[in-house]
């Protein structure tokens, strides 16, 4: 059986089917996992560092306890928030899946490899176009849709003390980013910092939930569509 007809992978033939669908990206990737370990595995994190140097848009699923993310994978999941991956987490993750633009794997196997060098594992790539389609709706509605943004694990980036006043020509920042309260300019049309809102073009969604005012910074239920919140908003109005 050719490999563009190969259905059942297992054991080793997993991680490397894994591998083929993170390094054949050239759109998109999308992996969910409910556990991740990258700097125990090379090969998969210098792939993914070059495919998203390459543009691909890259977002990962994993696994939230008690609303938290487990704390064994907090190193790899911050790597991957760094370098721009848009990271989501769910309670009660069990799924394992990876996907692209073109392929579709569903697998007992995590992004961890201890998984890849010591468990059996079995992996099937979804032909059938309805499957797959039915897959990749799972994918992006349900698990992404309700799932919690990340972006809070990275480091606050360290605010510029206070000035009596701007520099000539310069604006002092009165705003903050709704994803992770960096001081940024006023624009409640582009309420994220720079590097927040690279992520968040990727996926385009005014509506998904974020963590903060963009006038006052403090916690609030805001979205890049309404980056206010209604204290805010009201006294602005």
């Amino acid at each position: 059986m050719s490999e563009t007809q190969k259905i059942v992978y297992v054991d080793d033939e997993v991680a490397v089917k894994i591998l083929d669908i993170i390094q054949e990206a050239k759109k998109f990737l999308i992996i969910v996992t409910p556990y991740i370990k990258l700097r125990d595995w090379r090969h998969v994190q210098g792939s993914l560092d070059r495919v998203l140097k390459s543009g691909v848009k890259v977002a990962a699923v994993v696994r939230l306890e008690n609303g938290v993310l487990v704390q064994s994978d907090t190193e790899d999941v911050t790597w991957l928030l760094q370098n721009g991956v848009d990271v989501r987490g769910v309670e009660y993750l069990h799924a394992k899946i990876y996907l692209n633009e073109r392929e579709v794997l569903v697998t007992s196997m995590n992004l961890h490899q201890f998984s890849a060098n010591n468990s059996l594992e079995i992996g099937l790539a979804i032909r059938d176009k309805d499957s797959e389609a039915q897959v990749r709706k799972y994918v992006t509605q349900t698990l992404m849709g309700q799932a919690k943004r990340m972006g809070n694990l990275l480091p606050e980036p360290a605010r510029p003390p206070a000035r009596n006043s701007p520099r000539p020509g310069q604006n002092a920042p009165s705003g903050f980013c709704i994803r992770c309260s960096a001081p940024i300019a006023m624009n409640p049309s582009r309420p994220l910092c720079p590097p927040h809102y690279e992520v968040w073009a990727a996926w385009g969604n005014e509506d998904y939930e974020e963590e903060f005012c963009h006038v006052c910074g403090r916690p609030s239920d805001t979205s890049y569509a309404k980056p206010l919140c209604r204290s805010c908003y009201q006294r602005m109005r």
